[in-house]
């Protein structure tokens, strides 16, 4: 998390344009998830006006084509979170792999979390283009495995950084994908 403030991110601020094609590189794994609709409109925001694009997915093989705004805003919206940890590196690894005609700007719509690569993964994206760093305020929650109590079931949530006050939902998903039981969540300050 220090490395990701030292690179100061921003959050909600459009990015300055660059020369080159835009390359968003996109965690995308289940610490990504909550908040993924905002994702989905900085994303949609970004490409509009791009001339090329790669978007280059964390949590997926990575994928280095340069695609028209039309076929990366599709690329884009069918994006989701997968249910395991970003791969920083092999992603940083393809894009560094890449012939660019002009320096490209770089977006890192990072999940926030610092998987001990951040610093690294932040100066090798430098090196390639303009870079900047978006990062989640509030970051993910995780639970422990449920204790059945006398009252019924026990969960404990955990934060990956204290922000406060925090409101969420927790559910129950049966094997057919139902909810079983769902309760309110209020993490104190």
């Amino acid at each position: 998390l220090l490395i990701l403030a030292l690179a100061e991110p921003m959050i909600g601020r459009a990015p300055t344009p660059g020369t080159g094609p835009l390359v968003l590189l996109v965690d995308n794994g289940w610490t990504a998830a909550p908040g993924w609709d905002r994702r989905h409109a900085l994303m949609d925001e970004w490409i509009r006006d791009a001339k090329g694009v790669v978007i280059v997915a964390t949590a997926q093989t990575p994928d280095t084509d340069i695609l028209d705004a039309a076929r990366a805003q599709r690329l884009a919206r069918a994006l989701e979170p997968q249910p395991w940890l970003p791969d920083r590196r092999a992603a940083v690894q393809a894009i560094v792999h890449m012939k660019f005609s002009a320096r490209p700007r770089i977006i890192w719509l990072s999940d926030g979390i610092e998987d001990g690569h951040g610093r690294e993964t932040a100066d090798r994206l430098a090196r390639i283009g303009a870079l900047t760093i978006y990062a989640d305020n509030a970051g993910p929650l995780a639970l422990l495995p449920p204790d059945n109590t006398a009252n019924g079931i026990s969960l404990i949530a955990m934060r990956v950084r204290f922000a406060g006050a925090r409101d969420a939902s927790v559910a129950a998903i049966g094997r057919q994908g139902g909810t079983l039981a769902s309760a309110p969540l209020r993490l104190r300050d």
